[in-house]
């Protein structure tokens, strides 16, 4: 309406423009014009000093921004879990101080072990720790942990800054990336971290059901599998070969057949020609 701002908006693009800001202080940062927002606010890139003046842009993520007065995200449509459970780029969220001009960014690494857990209803991401169980059905709460980095205007122009947040930052960002990866076989890599520290490897987790499929998981593994019996022949171990025929012979038998023409077994079974390949390795197309 002409003349008239409503103030709630306004102090939520005051919010945003100040995390666009402070982000920008370490990756490249295309934001989100708002026509196009539909939950994320930025689409950022990791920068990697590399010497005096070089800038390396590394790995890539969408960042979702809030005001310091939130404190939990929530996802509660079918269209939202939709969403926010097909999502192929890691999502972190930030949250804006403006009158202490800083920025906290969490982690959404919690979030992948609950799409692996059930199909929600919905879904409470909280920002501050906070009880997780919920009064509402089938909505699941859960707390996202501290934030991985936090930083302020002031600290921009402090020596190591963008080193210090690129080796922050990286092992989250490419955590969550190995993840999305992994949500196919329902696993995850579990980090533990401090405010402002590189994290740390805590564990490997695997969620199952008995509704889960196994050949599922067999026909993810499968290029895996064909490359693994390519390399054998070469290293000229007739051990390791029949544990992998063997195991292909498994994968068959619980309905994930990895060599559906019978090319492998072939390519195994005159693994001497093998030994003359070509510098550029062999290509075999099944």
């Amino acid at each position: 309406m002409p003349g008239i701002r409503d103030s709630n908006l306004r102090s939520g693009h005051l919010h945003e423009d100040l995390g666009i800001y402070l982000l920008r202080a370490l990756a490249f940062v295309a934001r989100v014009p708002p026509p196009d927002d539909v939950g994320s606010d930025a689409f950022v890139t990791l920068i990697r000093p590399d010497g005096n003046r070089r800038l390396i842009p590394d790995l890539s993520f969408l960042v979702q921004l809030k005001a310091n007065s939130i404190t939990s995200i929530k996802y509660a449509t079918p269209e939202e879990i939709a969403w926010i459970s097909s999502l192929e780029v890691p999502l972190l969220f930030g949250r804006t101080d403006r009158v202490q001009q800083r920025i906290e960014l969490f982690t959404t690494q919690r979030l992948h072990q609950i799409l692996l857990e059930d199909d929600y209803e919905g879904i409470e991401l909280l920002l501050d720790p906070a009880d997780e169980s919920s009064s509402e059905p089938n909505l699941r709460r859960a707390n996202l942990g501290p934030p991985v980095h936090a930083w302020s205007m002031a600290e921009l122009t402090e020596a190591g800054f963008l080193a210090r947040s690129y080796g922050v930052l990286r092992p989250h960002v490419d955590n969550l990336r190995r993840n999305l990866l992994l949500r196919g076989i329902q696993s995850q890599r579990v980090l533990r971290w401090e405010t402002g520290k590189p994290p740390i490897h805590h564990c490997n987790m695997t969620l199952t059901s008995p509704q889960d499929d196994i050949a599922d998981t067999l026909r993810e593994m499968a290029p895996h599998a064909r490359r693994l019996l390519m390399e054998i022949p070469d290293r000229q171990s007739l051990g390791d070969l029949a544990v992998m025929l063997a195991f292909f012979d498994l994968m068959q038998r619980w309905g994930a057949d990895p060599d559906p023409n019978g090319t492998y077994n072939m390519l195994a079974s005159v693994r001497g020609a093998l030994s003359r390949r070509s510098p550029h390795g062999d290509v075999l197309h099944t």
